[in-house]
C-alpha cells in the first residue's frame, strides 16, 4: 500500500462531558450511531471528573456536518470540539493505542509496526495496518464475527464481506478455507487498506468493489455472508443481504446493540432464513442465520 499523502487529513471530533454517568455516555454514543458512526470508531476515556468520546473521520466535511448537527441539539454540559489532523498525526495515534491482542480462539492480531511482538499463547497471527479504515478487531462485534466465521470453518467455499473495513474478517475467512472471497465497501481508502492487508497476510481478494451494496454487481450467491454494520443499515439493506446468501448457506450479522436486539429480530426476518445462534456481549450482539434448503 502506498503511503498516505502528508496533506491528507482526518477530522477529530471530541465530545467531553463533566458527568461520569454511563447513561450520559450511552446517549452520546446513540447520537453518534444515528450519524452512521459505528461503536468501534468511538474511543472513550474516563477520568475522575469526566468522560470523553473521540471519533476520527476520514472526511473533513462530514465531520463538520456531524459537529453542526450535534451543536444544534443544544446538549447541556457537553463540550464539542472539532479539529483536523494530518495523516501522519492519525497514524501515530493509531500506533500508540493499538497493541497485539487476541481476536478469537484461533487468531491473534499483530499490528504491522509491532510485527516482532509475540503473544504467549499460540494462535494464527493476522497482521494489519490502517490508514483511515476502521475494524481493527478490538471491538466486540468484530470479535463476534470472527468467532462465527470460525464456527462455519470447512462449510463455506465462497464468502462475501459487506463493509470490509480493514479486511480483517476476509483474512479470517481465507484462513478458514474460503477460496472465493469478495468484499464491498463505500470508501476508496478503505478498499486500498483492505487489499494491502490481504497481501500482507499472503492472500488476495477474489473481488473487492468500491460501492454500496445496492450497487454491488453480484455474480453469485455465497456460502457465507457477513455484514458488520449498524442496525439501521442492516434493516435498510436486509433484502439485498438475504439475496446474497446461497440456499443452505449462512449469514452472520452484527452491529446490533442489546437494547435494539428484540426490535432487530422482529424486523430482520425472511421466511427462508432461521436464526441458529446469537452471541451476546456487554453491549452488542451478533446473529448467525442459515438459509433453508429448497423444500425444507
Amino acid at each position: 500500500m502506498s503511503k498516505l499523502n502528508d496533506q491528507a487529513q482526518v477530522y477529530k471530533l471530541t465530545l467531553r462531558t463533566q458527568s461520569k454517568r454511563a447513561e450520559i455516555s450511552a446517549v452520546l454514543k446513540m447520537l453518534l450511531n444515528s450519524c452512521d458512526i459505528r461503536e468501534e470508531q468511538i474511543v472513550e476515556e474516563i477520568d475522575r471528573r469526566s468522560r470523553t468520546l473521540t471519533v476520527y473521520l476520514p472526511d473533513q466535511h462530514r465531520g463538520q456536518v456531524i459537529k453542526g448537527k450535534l451543536s444544534r441539539l443544544g446538549l447541556k454540559h457537553v463540550a464539542l470540539k472539532g479539529e483536523n489532523l494530518s495523516a501522519a498525526q492519525w497514524q501515530n495515534l493509531w500506533k500508540k493505542n493499538i497493541h497485539p491482542f487476541y481476536l478469537s480462539r484461533r487468531f491473534s492480531v499483530i499490528p504491522q509496526w509491532a510485527k516482532r511482538s509475540r503473544l504467549k499463547q499460540r494462535r494464527t497471527p493476522i497482521s494489519i495496518d490502517t490508514t483511515f479504515a476502521f475494524g481493527t478487531g478490538l471491538h466486540e462485534t468484530t470479535r463476534f464475527m470472527a468467532h462465527l466465521i470460525e464456527r462455519c470453518r470447512g462449510r463455506f467455499f465462497s464468502f462475501l464481506d459487506i463493509g470490509t473495513g480493514t479486511g480483517i474478517l476476509s483474512i479470517v475467512a481465507r484462513h478458514c478455507e474460503a477460496r472465493i472471497v469478495d468484499g464491498v465497501d463505500l470508501k476508496q481508502d478503505v478498499i486500498q487498506t483492505a487489499q494491502a492487508n490481504m497481501k500482507r497476510n499472503g492472500f488476495e481478494f477474489s473481488r473487492l468493489e468500491h460501492r454500496g451494496l445496492e450497487h454491488f454487481s453480484r455474480r453469485r450467491a455465497y456460502d457465507l455472508v457477513v455484514a458488520n454494520l449498524v442496525t439501521d443499515q442492516l434493516l435498510r439493506l436486509k433484502e439485498r443481504i438475504f439475496r446474497c446468501v446461497k440456499k443452505d448457506g449462512h449469514l452472520a450479522v452484527s452491529g446490533i446493540s442489546l437494547e435494539n436486539l428484540p426490535h432487530f429480530r422482529q424486523e430482520f426476518c425472511n421466511k427462508d432464513f432461521r436464526c441458529v445462534s446469537i452471541v451476546r456481549g456487554k453491549m452488542w450482539a451478533a446473529l448467525l442465520y442459515r438459509r433453508r434448503k429448497p423444500g425444507v
